[in-house]
């Protein structure tokens, strides 16, 4: 049950051609050298007879050498006298001296404007672009530090990018002033841009664009990550499902191909075959994020029950966060996406889950194995920033807190055994086991084990409060693609709850799971009695011991050699009962010497009155291609809630 969740802040590559680097300046220079010419001076102008007297008298004007009309020049009369000087000739018949060209007055920019790339250079070549981007009431009333990037991805367009510009100005949504849909939905367009800017233009001029709804979100982000596979994004962009426009109902698929091109190629081409597959939807109302369209989809049958475990899910973790849920669109798809696919992943545009989870075929009605891989998932919307300790334990946790709610009973998670190779979360950040260590398993474990040990030691509001300021903190944090175990991690955890929690409580629990400084807590561990009676049956349980590979040696210590073949606990039991044959259920759970149970299994043995007793065997500790956590073991076994029986056993490495 992977979470990945993939950054949406992607960089976008800004192309300046050469020529639009020299543009000012050569404009610049143009200027420079009309102000400094007369722009009335002819090119050849006629000598005139000019009289100086003392009498100051008015220049005539130059006459401009233009084909039409041609005006001659006069020359001035003889003067016989200094004191008699004719006036000159009328202005009328002369060509009046041009005034120098007046500059448009600079527009007055709005606060935060002139600071973003590609501003300047737009105001001078493109005033009417610019006047457009402007005019825009989220930019006109002044460019905030959450409108900066979306404002700088239309300068980038307007400029690189007309044609698509001038159609994103047609759209409707494009003044709606909500920065974070703009952000995604600008992104995604550039990204297609840089392939292929004429498919980007075609692709927002498709039906599900004529509106910004969460989906249409999904489908354009999902589009930009395929243009990473060019020959798969040629594919999609040419099949008929896409090429003719993607509609609302086309859009639920075409969400989920960027991410399962990444993970599983040859199941694009069955999504996009409407005859193969099918889909289920419920728009559900959240208290705090309002509307939320969930959707299944599915390549074969599944069960009634998933879209309810689904929208419960969605609904308990929303609720114990007490955040919006941050996506407004949730889709499931339930599918293997490669041949070593585990349970399930969040790949942030859709999760997809094993369809061995979607059957109603259960044994138990609390069978909880579904719901805790769906609420996993469905967790990593919130939790996908962070150290994978953090990110994968946060997730397990508020996975069975949502699935303590569902089934109605306390929390548990036995999902995940005890880290077989380290015991502590800052061994597992060294880094110096060896490639073939479980490291994944210990990420769920240790993390885990560490919320729910401060759940069960802290005020319920304290804690609550404390990891919802955890998120927070996670989410605002940069995000650490290359390098997951670089971001928020043991510091940003203890500040968030030392804020609002016990500080004492929270230094001493963090100190158990990251340092290993202090004691297990065995909060968990059953110490009471052992009460072997079987009162339906008039019989007890006589004997409760550990053999290797179903022989007779009882086992106490154990190695790795020894467990090879398998461990088994076996059950000794009487009873005294005439009746019809009777099924007796026993619960059995084991427990590891932090306090925590990591396996539960529910088995039935059958009476017979023609025996009055028989024995059990059943197999115990981790599966076979599974390593053993190093320490103390506990084997309890439970009938009708009662502990009936107890084994305990230590595994030496």
């Amino acid at each position: 049950m992977k979470g990945i969740y993939r950054n949406s802040e992607l960089g976008i590559r800004v192309r300046h051609f050469t020529v639009r680097l020299w543009l000012p300046v050569l404009a610049s220079l143009l200027l420079l050298a009309l102000a400094c010419s007369d722009p009335a001076e002819p090119a050849v102008a006629p000598e005139l007879s000019v009289v100086t007297t003392p009498t100051p008298v008015p220049s005539v004007p130059a006459l401009v050498a233009t084909p039409e009309p041609t005006v001659a020049a006069t020359p001035a009369p003889a003067v016989s006298t200094p004191t008699a000087v004719p006036e000159p000739a009328a202005a009328s018949t002369s060509t009046p001296t041009p005034e120098p060209p007046t500059a448009t007055p600079a527009p007055e920019l709005p606060d935060g404007y002139a600071a973003l790339t590609d501003s300047e250079y737009l105001e001078e070549t493109n005033r009417e672009a610019a006047e457009s981007i402007r005019s825009l009431f989220w930019v006109a009333d002044g460019v905030t530090d959450a409108e900066k990037y979306a404002t700088e991805i239309l300068l980038l367009f307007a400029i690189d990018g007309e044609s698509l510009f001038w159609s994103l100005t047609d759209t409707p949504w494009l003044e709606s002033g909500n920065t974070q849909q703009l952000d995604k939905a600008l992104e995604s367009l550039a990204i297609l841009s840089e392939l292929d800017l004429e498919v980007a233009e075609d692709v927002l001029l498709m039906p599900f664009l004529d509106t910004l709804e969460p989906l249409d979100l999904v489908a354009l982000e999902s589009l930009s990550r395929l243009s990473d596979d060019e020959d798969a994004f040629w594919q999609v962009i040419d099949h008929p499902v896409v090429s003719d426009g993607i509609d609302d109902e086309e859009a639920k698929i075409v969400a989920l191909l960027g991410g399962v091109n990444e993970n599983n190629p040859d199941l694009v081409a069955t999504l996009l075959d409407f005859s193969l597959i099918t889909m289920e939807q419920r728009v559900i109302d959240l208290p705090l994020a309002g509307p939320v369209t969930l959707a299944i989809i599915r390549t074969g049958p599944g069960a009634a029950r998933s879209m309810d475990i689904l929208e419960d899910s969605v609904r308990n973790i929303e609720d114990f966060m007490g955040e919006p849920f941050p996506q407004r669109y949730v889709a499931l798809l339930f599918e293997s996406l490669s041949e070593d696919f585990t349970d399930g992943t969040n790949d942030g545009t859709y999760m997809a889950i094993r369809a061995d989870y979607d059957t109603n075929e259960v044994s138990d009605e609390l069978d909880s194995t579904p719901g805790m891989i769906i609420a996993h998932e469905v967790a990593h919307y919130y939790w996908f920033n962070g150290r994978s300790w953090l990110v994968e334990g946060a997730a397990e946790f508020t996975a069975a807190m949502s699935e303590a709610v569902r089934v109605d009973r306390q929390p548990d998670l036995t999902a995940f055994p005890p880290c077989s190779f380290v015991s502590t979360i800052s061994e597992l950040e060294d880094e110096d086991y060896g490639p073939e260590a479980p490291i994944n398993e210990c990420n769920y474990s240790l993390g885990s084990r560490l919320f729910l040990d401060l759940y069960f030691n802290l005020d319920d509001t304290d804690f609550w409060e404390s990891f919802s300021d955890l998120y927070l903190i996670a989410k605002a944090a940069p995000i650490e693609e290359d390098n997951p175990d670089k971001g928020t991690g043991i510091e940003e955890l203890r500040d968030a709850f030392e804020e609002n929690a016990d500080r004492d409580t929270v230094e001493v629990v963090t100190a158990r799971w990251y340092e290993g400084t202090e004691p297990y807590d065995t909060y968990y561990l059953d110490d009471s009695p052992v009460t072997p009676t079987l009162p339906g049956i008039n019989g007890q349980i006589d004997q409760a011991y550990l053999v290797l590979g179903q022989g007779d040696e009882l086992v106490v210590n154990l190695s790795a050699a020894d467990a090879l073949d398998g461990v088994w606990l076996v059950l000794e039991y009487s009873y005294d009962y005439a009746g019809p044959p009777l099924e007796l259920p026993l619960e059995i759970v084991e427990y590891y010497e932090d306090g925590f149970p990591h396996r539960s299994e529910t088995v039935t043995f059958q009476t017979d009155p023609n025996y009055i007793g028989d024995f059990q065997s059943l197999a115990v500790g981790p599966d076979l291609e599974q390593d053993w956590a190093p320490g103390l073991h506990w084997v309890y076994v439970y009938h009708e809630g009662v502990k009936v029986a107890e084994v305990q056993y230590e595994f030496i490495p």
